[in-house]
């Protein structure tokens, strides 16, 4: 049987570890909004990120009927068109 007291340390260790990440980007936040890499990321990522999910979600869709992908651009043509 494990002991009591290393039970109550393992637990303990984990605490503080999950406690020290979820601060970490609280206390990191002043040099990242400062950090011209992060800025860059912050303005490419999200585009570069749904522009993925598009392709990953129409190859996906496309793949499960034998016709051509021609309603899977229609729905890319219609969402663009609209967020234009």
């Amino acid at each position: 049987m494990i002991d009591t007291p290393y039970v109550i340390a393992t637990i303990l260790a984990m605490a503080c570890v999950t406690f020290a990440l979820r601060a970490l980007p609280f206390v990191g936040a002043q040099w990242l909004r400062k950090h011209p890499i992060v800025n860059h990321l912050g303005q490419f990522l999200p585009l570069a990120i749904m522009t993925l999910l598009v392709i990953h979600s129409a190859a996906g869709s496309a793949q499960e009927h034998a016709g051509l992908p021609w309603p899977e651009a229609l729905a890319i043509g219609v969402v663009a068109g609209l967020q234009w």
